[in-house]
């Protein structure tokens, strides 16, 4: 008997373990598990007639539930059979049983894998597959369930009862083994209360030879059902037990997976500059969800290969890109060096010494197929083998919500005595998301070095860049094209004489245009596939009504599909999708290719609905193995994938699929069939909205591609999938309405659409409130804040809707103020707050809605917004859009003097708007930086001067107050807050007390004016008035509201100072012994004449180490947003 193609599938996987109730007696022959329960329970009657399927008649349920006690007590005095400890070595996928018992679970929850039990159909699995947390399906019932519904059956009714549970649970279990796995069945019977013909049913759904049934008795051999899966060749069965094969196939080299060590199996180790340390396993489980550790692991040794074998896995390497880099190819060497790669290399080793975190992101820019995802897998090989530097890698399919799970490796790495971490993200996104992880992981105090990559197109390469952009061009020059045709010889020369003659400076088409499917297609001169696709690419036009039959005729003429294949029905299945028909063939392979030329890879369970499993497992999964042209792809946590090979090849046969509108076709049908998995938390984490969400990201508002007609059909799936709540999810509500903007803005583009611009506005508002009330005590996570955002635009585009009715537009506009406020308090750094602002009252000031007191009240609102938000820092990718805009509105208000009446009329009304526009007014509204110091100076003082004489007036209102804060401060500094590090400030006590009093009055006044920076004054004033336990109390209040203030936190921009402008020096105490030979970074002083200890840096000191109750006899104290720190006095 041949095992062959069942070892391949189990080496494949996923593989999945069914144990009968008959294991516990493979080895002995006795139950020893049943024979307790027959001492114990049974008559002398029943005693040669018991077994598991006869249980029921022993009227246990009358000692129930303390029967159920008892056999917990009785699993765990049995000790484990050793064949058992064996195969659970291997990672398998899940586990399936009848057994009624606990003892298998022992040899599974070892180490670093644990085991979560499945009882009934209720129990809502989001990964099936997990081999760390592995799930362990009781189909008859668990002794240790907290529902006694859950418990096994003890009586004849309860098992028929029981029956349904098991079957909905047998039924998860061909696509839970998917057309590519393997079920083995160990220890079953025809005396197996689970009966042979439910699992019979199931059994018949699976691929050819996919279950292996192990330890067979001459009973089960001749039961017709089982010589029925075998004649059909669904299964392989033998009297030889699993563990025999299993012991054979590893020893001999057939079966290969990770070895088990003394403690360290299914565990990751990281080698750091000064040790090797283990991963904690939930750690793994959690950062796998989005990133890839770079293990000691994933660079191994390296094995001899033939010829044949290294042009194998050569042409892999090149077809692994799509998600992971393929890791083997960068210790063989098959990775091509382009001459940028060492600016990028050196750039980041040296932000990486540096000490000082990096402040932006190093960011890889190019054009598609420039090699920017194979340099980035360079540069986590080369980091990790050469300076064992702590690497994460995120691949395009990053889940969004996962920058927590990234700051707890960060934390575990830092603690284990790295320097910091390199996070390689190839996001191929536009930068906000990169700044935004930047600033969160500074936020949280960690050392990162952010590497990341961006497209850009033909159009936007000529724009310049700052120094933290490399660029990754397109073609190679000619140093790099001789470079290319040695490093081709090194890996063949046969290819090196394929490629050198082509006129082809493009680096990808040099490798996949003309790099054939195995070396003898080069000796025979055939075409490879991806050849035959460029060709027909340039010789077929695009034709949505084109036939299908086109297509497969194409493939069987190009040899990809044999012509004996030609009439086994696959292409000719049909599927009705949007207005036309198509086949099971097309919809897969378009279905597939369509998100895969974004670098998207399609959930298995998605297709899988799409498709129908009968479909997928009897045609398509054995086309795919014949074509060749769809790669399986599979997560740490089992979760399995369909997608190209390469982006690259993806697009060529999207463009084939029709042409743009062809392409939604496929893509609203793979978004109609989107699920959310039930019972889940509102807005919970989900693949396959993941992959919708990052789908829709491609096609919408915000991507260079021709969808722009659709978006009205996108918007009506969308809307059904809320509606029907198939897929009611935050983030698909947050997409559809930016797609319901999109149309307003181009709403003559569809004459189609019967609703108003006003109508599609208050559909996307309706639905953005429902979602955040539905979110209810989840409302401050990162999507609620998105969905205020989108909420504001949404009111501020409604409110230039209603502009011809003036008290409707208000509505919408003190809306827009009022999100605005939450979304500036929460993130003061926020420049799409200020933008809606600016722009919603650009609008309704153009449209003279506003009175001319709510005139001059709108304007001070913006005004009093850019001045916040400068004080905080807008972040640096926003910057030049933040100032064109202030430049844009002060066009619009101009320098017209606000008239008497209205101001006095305003004052007489209590309100304070006029004070401030005429204060900023003697500010002018030209660049500070083009103004002198001297002068800048000057009116600063006369605008404090202006402001403070109605202080009593304006001590309420946090515009007049933090404007009267910052022109006191500029007027007695010469400079705002913040301009450089290590200032002193020449204060006396006068000075800190008036800063005391104004920032605890405006840290009074409405929530937007509770920022960092507002608390740092604070803190800083207390201080220097030596209060010092308010102080400490205000600086811990600070840290949990400077989150989002990235490296901000961190930097040391005041020092305690003296009314002269001197510096104070202190001595103090060193309270616990430090060495850098320890790894330590950091130690505290006793402060004796403060009262209080503060932190110090080794680093700072230049000393290796200082032991407890030594003395420092000078030190400064400086300050960030953190709290006081000692540093070294300067000569």
């Amino acid at each position: 008997m041949s095992f062959d193609k069942v070892v391949k599938r189990l080496q494949d996987g996923p593989a999945i373990l069914f144990l009968g109730q008959n294991y516990l007696a493979l080895d002995s022959g006795l139950d020893h598990i049943l024979q307790k329960i027959i001492a114990k329970y049974a008559d002398d009657k029943q005693i040669d007639a018991i077994s598991y399927k006869l249980l029921t008649n022993l009227n246990l349920a009358n000692y129930s539930p303390n029967f159920f006690q008892w056999l917990e007590g009785l699993c765990k005095s049995i000790s484990t059979p050793s064949w058992l400890e064996e195969i659970s070595k291997f990672p398998w996928a899940a586990i399936y049983t009848s057994a009624i018992d606990t003892i298998l679970e022992r040899p599974f929850d070892s180490g670093n894998r644990t085991v979560q039990p499945i009882v009934n159909e209720r129990y809502l699995v989001n990964d099936p597959r997990n081999k760390n947390r592995l799930h362990i399906t009781y189909l008859m019932g668990y002794i240790r369930s907290a529902d006694s519904n859950d418990f096994p059956a003890l009586k004849p009714l309860d098992l028929a009862r029981r029956r349904n549970i098991t079957n909905a649970l047998l039924s998860r279990l061909p696509s839970l083994v998917t057309p590519r796995g393997l079920l083995v069945v160990e220890g079953y019977g025809l005396d197996d209360q689970l009966s042979i013909d439910d699992l019979y049913t199931y059994a018949a759904a699976f691929e050819d030879e996919q279950i292996l049934i192990c330890s067979a008795s001459e009973e089960l051999l001749d039961d017709y059902r089982v010589i029925d899966l075998v004649e059909n060749n669904k299964a392989v069965v033998t009297k030889e037990s699993f563990a025999s094969l299993f012991v054979e196939w590893s020893s001999t080299g057939k079966l290969e997976f990770d070895s088990k060590g003394t403690d360290d199996y299914y565990g990751k180790w990281l080698t750091l500059p000064h040790e090797r340390v283990k991963l904690p396993e939930d750690l793994i489980s959690k950062v796998s969800k989005g990133a890839f550790i770079a293990d000691d692991s994933t660079f191994g040794g390296n094995e001899d290969k033939s010829e044949e074998e290294q042009f194998s896995a050569f042409r892999r390497f090149l077809s692994s890109t799509n998600v992971l880099p393929n890791w083997d190819g960068y210790k063989q060497g098959f990775a091509f060096e382009r001459d940028f790669y060492q600016t990028l290399k050196s750039t980041v080793i040296n932000a990486y010494n540096n000490r000082e975190q990096s402040e932006k992101p190093i960011i890889l820019f190019g054009q598609t197929s420039s090699g920017k995802t194979t340099t980035l897998g360079l540069l986590t090989y080369e980091l990790r083998k050469e300076y064992k530097y702590p690497v994460l890698f995120i691949p395009k399919r990053y889940q969004r919500g996962d920058e927590m799970n990234i700051d707890l490796f960060c934390r575990w790495a830092e603690e284990n005595k790295a320097k910091g971490t390199v996070i390689i993200w190839d996001g191929m996104l536009e930068v906000e998301p990169y700044y935004k992880l930047l600033r969160f992981l500074h936020s949280r105090g960690r050392n990162i070095i952010l590497v990341c990559s961006c497209y850009i197109t033909e159009l936007e390469k000529e724009k310049a860049r700052p120094k933290n952009y490399i660029e990754a061009p397109i073609d190679l020059n000619l140093s790099e094209r001789n470079r290319f045709i040695s490093y081709l010889k090194s890996i063949n020369p046969l290819l090196a004489s394929v490629i050198k003659d082509k006129n082809e400076p493009n680096l990808l088409a040099l490798l996949y245009r003309f790099l054939p499917t195995n070396l003898a297609s080069i000796r025979s001169g055939l075409h490879d596939e991806y050849k035959f696709f460029v060709n027909l690419l340039r010789n077929q036009k695009s034709d949505s009504h084109k036939t299908k039959t086109d297509l497969y005729d194409l493939f069987t003429k190009a040899g990809i599909v044999s012509q004996e294949d030609s009439d086994d029905g696959l292409l000719d299945t049909p599927i009705f999708l949007a207005s036309e028909t198509i086949t099971v063939a097309d919809f897969l392979i378009f279905s597939i290719m369509v998100p895969g030329q974004y670098g998207l890879n399609v959930p298995f369970e998605l297709l899988l609905d799409a498709i129908g499993f009968d479909s997928f497992a009897t045609h398509i999964f054995k086309a795919m193995n014949t074509i060749n042209l769809i790669k399986w792809y599979d997560d740490e946590d089992g979760n399995i994938e369909l997608g190209p090979r390469t982006t690259l090849e993806a697009e060529i046969l999207a463009r084939y699929a029709g042409g743009k509108q062809s392409e939604i076709d496929y893509i609203s049908g793979l978004l109609t069939r989107v699920r959310t998995v039930s019972g889940e938390e509102f807005g919970a984490a989900d693949r396959q909205i993941e992959f919708a969400v990052q789908l829709l990201n491609e096609i919408g508002p915000n991507s260079t591609n021709a969808y722009v007609q659709s978006y009205y059909k996108i918007t009506e799936i969308l809307r059904s999938l809320r509606e029907d709540r198939f897929a009611y999810h935050p983030r698909l509500v947050l997409k559809e309405a930016m797609f319901l903007r999109a149309i307003v803005k181009k709403i003559k583009d569809y004459p189609e659409i019967e609703e108003s611009n006003i109508e599609l506005l208050e559909r996307a508002e309706n639905m953005v409130r429902q979602a955040l009330m539905d979110l209810g005590n989840n409302s401050g996570r990162m999507i609620a804040s998105y969905l205020r955002v989108e909420l504001s635009t949404i009111c501020g585009f409604l409110a230039h809707q209603y502009v011809s009715e003036p008290e409707i537009a208000k509505e919408y506009y003190w809306q827009v103020r009022q999100l605005n406020n939450y979304s500036f308090s929460t993130n003061p750094g926020n420049y799409l707050a200020v933008d809606i602002a600016a722009w919603t009252t650009e609008r309704l000031l153009a449209g003279k809605v506003f009175t001319e007191e709510e005139k001059v009240e709108a304007e001070t609102d913006v005004l009093s917004l850019f001045e916040m938000a400068e004080a905080e820092g807008i972040s640096e990718e926003h910057q030049e859009d933040f100032q064109a805009r202030k430049v844009r509105f002060y066009e619009i208000i101009g320098n017209i003097p606000l008239a008497d009446e209205i101001f006095e009329s305003m004052r007489a009304k209590g309100f304070t708007y006029g004070i401030y526009l005429r204060a900023r007014k003697k500010l002018g509204f030209g660049k500070e930086s083009e103004t002198s110091n001297e002068k800048l100076i000057q009116k600063n003082k006369e605008a404090f001067k202006y402001i403070f004489k109605y202080f009593e007036e304006i001590k309420h209102d946090g515009r007049c107050l933090f404007l009267l804060l910052k022109t006191w401060w500029i007027s007695r500094l010469g400079s705002t807050f913040f301009e450089s590090e290590n200032q002193a400030i020449a204060f006396d006590a006068k000075d800190w007390d008036f800063c005391m009093q104004v920032t605890n009055l405006l840290l009074a006044c409405e929530e937007k004016y509770q920022t960092a920076t507002v608390y740092y004054l604070l803190a800083l004033a207390q201080f220097h008035l030596d209060f010092i336990k308010p102080a400490m109390q205000t600086f811990e209040a600070l840290q949990a509201e400077s989150f989002s203030y990235g490296r901000k936190r961190v930097v040391k921009f005041y020092m305690l100072s003296t009314p002269t402008g001197g510096l104070r020096t202190f001595s103090g105490e060193v309270k616990e012994n430090v060495s850098r030979h320890k790894h330590d970074k950091r130690g505290d002083i006793y402060v004796s004449e403060l009262g209080i200890s503060i932190p110090f840096s080794l680093y700072d000191f230049g000393q290796n180490s200082f032991q407890k109750g030594d003395r420092i006899s000078a030190f400064n104290i400086a300050f960030n947003f953190l709290g006081p720190i000692a540093v070294p006095t300067k000569n």
